[in-house]
Formats: structure tokens, sequence, C-alpha cells
């Protein structure tokens, strides 16, 4: 599914803001229900982890350099 995200952005820059919403939803459905469980972040995929975190899909931490996403 990323990929397919990825591809139709570069195609398509109007979806951006779209792909980017069904990419943090999807972490989100990751994240339901286990508390213990942190998803860590690819570095191109940081700027929609943040994204993500600001429109409270989840919460991101820092780790030194690498960021995680942590279920509310």
């Amino acid at each position: 599914m990323g990929i397919l995200l990825e591809v139709l952005v570069r195609f398509i820059p109007s979806l951006g803001g779209w792909a980017r919403s069904v990419w943090c939803r999807h972490q989100r459905r990751q994240l339901v229900g286990v508390t213990t469980r942190v998803l860590w972040v690819a570095p191109d995929k940081v700027p929609w982890a943040v994204w993500g975190a600001e429109h409270r899909y989840f919460d991101a931490e820092w780790a030194g350099s690498l960021l995680y996403l942590r279920g509310r």
C-alpha cells in the first residue's frame, strides 16, 4: 500500500494530503489496543508522522535522532 501511495503522490501531487491521511490511519490501526507497542518511522516518512501526531492520529516521540509512534 505504501508504494502505491508514493507513486500516486508523485504523479498527482494534489493527492498528497489524502495519501498522508491514509498512511496515518494505517499506522494508528497497527497501534490500537496494544499499549506497549511502538512503530519506528523510516526517515523518509518523518514529515508524515509529525503531521499525523499534530492531527492526533497517534503520539510521536524521539529517541535520539529516531522517531517512533505510540498509540493514544
